[in-house]
């Protein structure tokens, strides 16, 4: 089955970093949400990680 990518990427802003950790804990945490939104966190996030772990790399 094709998967069907979002035409509109996530973008999630917090207003502390504190806000940011607590999200990062939620998102990765053992207790799993099997809940469309959740399951589309965890994507997004994937996703970041990746993007930003690539940026670093260029950077030297």
């Amino acid at each position: 089955m094709p998967v069907v990518k979002s035409r509109r990427p996530m973008s999630v802003v917090f207003e502390n970093d504190e806000e940011a950790r607590k999200f990062d804990e939620w998102a990765t945490s053992r207790k799993r949400s099997n809940s469309p939104e959740a399951k589309r966190v965890r994507a997004g996030l994937k996703s970041y990680r990746a993007m930003k772990k690539g940026i670093n790399k260029s950077r030297g």
